[in-house]
């Protein structure tokens, strides 16, 4: 079978990072997903991106436990190479992980944990916030909506970012489209700010994009 094929294959080439991303990436692509878990877990370690493709299948079958388990490992192995910034993003899926186990107490002290770090990128930020508004939603804490709405708002920044790095980088029409996908939420909840900023990216790759009229001031 094919998937057996590339397993052993995966198996031969621990010392190739590249090959090894391509056989996970072709296992997510197939829907062949829990084959990944057969692989011995060096093969996940040296590199963030195949890691989280293994705690992504664990998080998606619901096997809380290993992900947690998983996740400290990950950690550990950052945190002895000082790999802050994906520490921080593995601590805030951690506090995921702890959530749905019901270990609440946990749980909130890694989400506190990574919204502390001044080295915590926006992304983990935005998972830790996300998994402490659930968590006080669930407990009923208050705080919910102060935690989602600044991870909605981090999240508009991050896409802000995004449009202007493909901008700088000579890629106009990335950047516009980029912009063009996140601007109707940020329209509807009439954020001022985010939806200018949008509206700015979308209209500098010659999209042919209106102003919102509570924006036309900013």
């Amino acid at each position: 079978e094919q998937g057996e094929a590339m397993e052993k294959l995966a198996a031969d080439m621990l010392d190739d990072p590249e090959a090894v991303s391509w056989i996970v990436r072709w296992f997510l692509e197939t829907g062949n997903g829990e084959r990944l878990l057969a692989l011995p877990e060096e093969a996940f370690l040296a590199d963030s991106a195949i890691f989280s493709s293994r705690l992504q299948v664990l998080l998606e079958i619901e096997k809380f436990a290993e992900a947690e388990a998983w996740l400290r490992k990950g950690i550990h192995y950052c945190t002895e190479r000082d790999l802050d910034a994906t520490r921080m993003y593995q601590t805030a899926s951690l506090a995921h992980a702890l959530l749905q186990q019901g270990r609440w107490d946990e749980a909130a002290a890694a989400a506190h944990a990574v919204i502390a770090a001044p080295k915590a990128t926006v992304i983990a930020r935005i998972a830790a916030l996300v998994a402490l508004g659930r968590l006080r939603a669930r407990r009923g804490d208050p705080g919910v909506w102060s935690a989602l709405d600044e991870a909605r708002d981090l999240a508009g920044q991050f896409h802000v970012v995004r449009a202007e790095a493909a901008w700088l980088e000579g890629r106009d029409r990335d950047a516009a489209r980029d912009a063009a996908a996140h601007l109707a939420p940020a329209v509807a909840a009439r954020l001022v700010a985010l939806a200018a900023q949008l509206c700015l990216w979308c209209r500098l790759g010659d999209e042919a994009t209106p102003i919102p009229d509570f924006c036309a001031q900013h």
